[in-house]
């Protein structure tokens, strides 16, 4: 069933309901207190007959026409007749209304009313003291609840219900048509509203000034921003993977390339580090399957104990050949050893990119220091080149995702910082940096021990 059905049922529903019950309250209360009215009309009628005729029958002069005139005018409905007899029973005067009782007899079949053929006689004795001066018959057609005007006056109630309720039921459909009209409209203004979000197609949509239609349209807005945001989040994860897949593959190139040249000696040292590059790749797929998967981030920090002066060794080895072919090298001083619990994947692609990050900004000849320092609860490593140096104006905006500083001087994504941030947020580590223009850039990490 559509809404318009739906809409305009219950509108003609609770408007006829109304009516009805409004109306048969009305009825019953109006007709309740019509025949009380027209109970105390006739005794009223009666008592005055009554006090009249008793005065008259004691009068000295008596003028029976006059009796009769003043008579008639007592001859109301259910009122047809009035006799008055004397203390003899001798018949004095007899009124009654037959020609007013036929025309409203046939006014009552005209208008589907049959009014009361049995008459009643009801007799009351006139006395003056303890005296017996005559007697007065009524004659009354039915009750006085069956009377006439009773009649008419119900019927008359019964149409004007009958004319209300069309009426109501012709306004409530009008009225229910035209808000019908309004709040589907609006609703399918929604739904083409979320036809478009569907296809990509954002367009404004305008209030309805309906409550609920405007909620579902808010709801829609604010579901259309979150998946916009999640797909620009899911876009930012999937360029980081990518990002950090692109250094263990250059690596692994360029040693392969060292390795078919002569320049790099099949060493066990070598192909540790050609192993490590592998594991980082695989790391990076399983990643990139599981966000497919999920449309989540990757999992958690997988705690392990890693020797940080081992992993670096191994992560600046696989950047050697290339820093070498700018005529530099890589020198690690401090401490030999050091354990810390982390996790080992991403610290590994911390070191990748702050690495990755001093070759690319330096020229020949490339000289990267890393320097490891054991302080009270903390690891410090401080990765330093002799680049270019980073300007002020950038230095609070470099860890920003997708910033590239001087855009010109850099050919880069903007995004290894970002993640380098990122990670060590993660396991709980901390990154400053100190960098003058021109001379170079030293990048300070710290992880819990």
């Amino acid at each position: 069933m559509s809404i318009k059905r739906i809409w305009i049922g219950i509108v003609v529903g609770i408007a006829l309901l109304s009516v009805l019950i409004n109306t048969s309250v009305l009825n019953v209360l109006i007709d309740r207190y019509f025949k009380s009215y027209l109970t105390e009309n006739y005794e009223t009628h009666v008592a005055q007959v009554s006090s009249y005729t008793s005065n008259v029958l004691t009068s000295d002069e008596v003028s029976y026409n006059q009796m009769a005139m003043e008579l008639e005018t007592h001859l109301v409905d259910p009122i047809v007749k009035i006799r008055v007899f004397n203390a003899d029973g001798v018949e004095l005067v007899t009124v009654d209304n037959s020609t007013a009782w036929e025309n409203g007899r046939q006014m009552g079949h005209m208008m589907g009313m049959n009014r009361p053929t049995e008459e009643y006689v009801t007799q009351y004795t006139l006395t003056k003291g303890n005296q017996t001066i005559g007697y007065l018959h009524i004659t009354t057609t039915g009750t006085v609840e069956s009377s006439l005007i009773a009649t008419r006056f119900k019927k008359s109630l019964w149409m004007n219900a009958v004319f209300s309720i069309i009426l109501a039921l012709s306004i409530s459909l009008i009225i229910g048509i035209v808000a019908n009209r309004r709040v589907t409209k609006a609703l399918s203004e929604t739904a083409k509203y979320a036809s478009n979000l569907q296809q990509g197609i954002e367009k404004p949509l305008k209030t309805t000034h309906i409550k609920e239609v405007d909620v579902i349209n808010d709801s829609l807005r604010n579901l259309n921003q979150r998946l916009m945001q999640k797909r620009v989040g899911r876009k930012a994860l999937i360029d980081q993977m990518m990002h950090q897949s692109r250094t263990p593959l250059t690596i692994v190139k360029t040693h392969l390339e060292g390795l078919q040249d002569g320049v790099i000696e099949p060493t066990t040292d070598e192909f540790e580090n050609l192993t490590l590059q592998i594991d980082n790749l695989t790391e990076v797929i399983t990643n990139i399957a599981g966000l497919i998967e999920t449309e989540q981030s990757p999992e958690m920090n997988r705690m392990e104990t890693v020797e940080v002066v081992k992993l670096l060794y191994q992560v600046s080895s696989g950047f050697l050949p290339a820093v070498k072919q700018k005529n530099g090298d890589i020198k690690q001083t401090g401490i030999n050893k050091l354990n810390v619990e982390t996790d080992r994947f991403k610290l590994t692609q911390i070191f990748y990119n702050l690495i990755a990050n001093a070759y690319q900004y330096s020229d020949a000849p490339c000289l990267i220091e890393i320097k490891v320092a054991k302080e009270l609860n903390c690891c410090r490593i401080t990765i330093s080149d002799c680049g270019h140096g980073i300007a002020k104006a950038h230095l609070e905006h470099i860890f920003d995702a997708y910033y590239r500083g001087d855009e010109k001087a850099s050919n880069g994504e903007g995004l290894g910082l970002y993640i380098v941030k990122q990670l060590l947020t993660e396991i709980g580590g901390t990154i400053e940096v100190i960098s003058t223009l021109g001379e170079g850039t030293s990048f300070i990490i710290e992880l819990p021990v």
